[in-house]
């Protein structure tokens, strides 16, 4: 448990290290830690704030306030900025660097934003959208439409496509590439909602875990990792993309879920309607290898590539793995997009090669 204040917890986001946090609470005031939740400072004011965002460095920020505006955050936090028109805001989004936002509300359309949050462009219909995620670019989108249909967008969310089954679906969470995705639903009915996932960007979706009431969902960068929260219930974590989940011991009535960009850390947000209003960090875990993966091209050369997001790891490479001897490549390193890669011309010889956490 972290320091923060009793509050009714509705939102919260991390840093890709989880050092820098940012919380918002219902009827409450945004919370700012850059200590991984050891201090919080209160900021701006109180209103119905619902969800916020954070770029990957956590300087950029974005929250909403139900049946208020959209704010921004340029300065991690220190001072907000409020934009478009009172809604009933309930979603919001962002690209790793801040600068592609999302927000969604009950009973609205989409709203996208190319220059970190100063101008809005309505899209799609009017629908409940109450859940959001983006790639680490912001080009790729998904959405939990309340009594209705996942929705994905590739281009920004100028245009969406229907995806999987009609359900009250409510929380979403989404790999850097935009692949791996989590979306979780509430009840209906008295039964319980799904818990889905994708590893094809939201084409296809199964489902998994037992019918509860959903309600937040986050995600590492490589989409190996996910933590899922229940309304009344337990925290549930995945390591194999939202195959398995494993069940934690934490009960509670959790409202917003946020991961770090390795997969090592996660936060936890509860609402106060018993009076456990409370954010969770939990302890380092170990870090998962994030995959490497290897492509040849038609001219003859080799391609290394790993998520870009995670800066922390390094490549090296040895020419034998019994008691092997590691070194970094020669190559020059590149950064495309999501990828960071190094190009091996010509690929002779035997080489193996590891991503290695100084």
């Amino acid at each position: 448990m972290t320091s923060a204040p009793i509050r009714n917890w509705t939102g919260v986001a991390a840093s890709s290290d989880a050092t820098k946090l940012v919380a918002v609470a219902y009827g409450g005031q945004i919370y700012t830690s850059t200590d991984s939740g050891a201090t919080w400072t209160p900021r701006d004011s109180v209103r119905n704030w619902q969800e916020v965002a954070s770029s990957a460095d956590g300087v950029k920020l974005a929250a909403v306030a139900y049946n208020g505006q959209i704010y921004t955050s340029t300065n991690s936090g220190v001072d907000w900025t409020p934009h478009e028109s009172n809604r009933q805001w309930s979603s919001v989004a962002s690209s790793s660097d801040g600068v592609h936002l999302v927000a969604g509300g009950l009973s609205t359309q989409v709203y996208a934003s190319d220059d970190s949050g100063v101008s809005w462009t309505p899209h799609d219909s009017t629908r409940l959208w109450n859940g959001l995620a983006a790639s680490a670019d912001g080009s790729r989108l998904a959405a939990a439409v309340g009594n209705d249909q996942i929705f994905t967008s590739a281009n920004f969310g100028t245009n969406w496509t229907a995806r999987g089954g009609r359900s009250s679906w409510i929380a979403m969470a989404s790999s850097a590439d935009g692949s791996n995705l989590v979306a979780g639903a509430i009840n209906v009915l008295g039964t319980g909602g799904q818990l889905a996932s994708s590893t094809n960007g939201g084409l296809t979706w199964a489902s998994t875990g037992t019918n509860l009431y959903w309600r937040t969902a986050a995600s590492s960068a490589d989409g190996k990792t996910m933590i899922v929260g229940v309304y009344g219930g337990q925290l549930f974590i995945s390591t194999n993309s939202g195959a398995v989940w494993t069940a934690t011991a934490f009960t509670n009535r959790w409202f917003s879920v946020a991961c770090s960009a390795d997969g090592s850390r996660f936060v936890a947000a509860a609402d106060d309607s018993t009076g456990v209003g409370r954010i969770y960090i939990s302890p380092p875990l170990p870090s998962p290898a994030p995959a490497l993966t290897i492509a040849f091209t038609e001219t003859n050369t080799a391609v290394i590539s790993w998520p870009a997001v995670l800066t922390n790891w390094a490549l090296q490479q040895s020419s034998d793995l019994p008691g092997a001897s590691w070194s970094s490549p020669t190559e020059n390193t590149n950064i495309i997009g999501t990828n960071t890669f190094i190009v091996v011309d010509p690929p002779g010889g035997i080489r193996f090669y590891r991503l290695f956490k100084p």
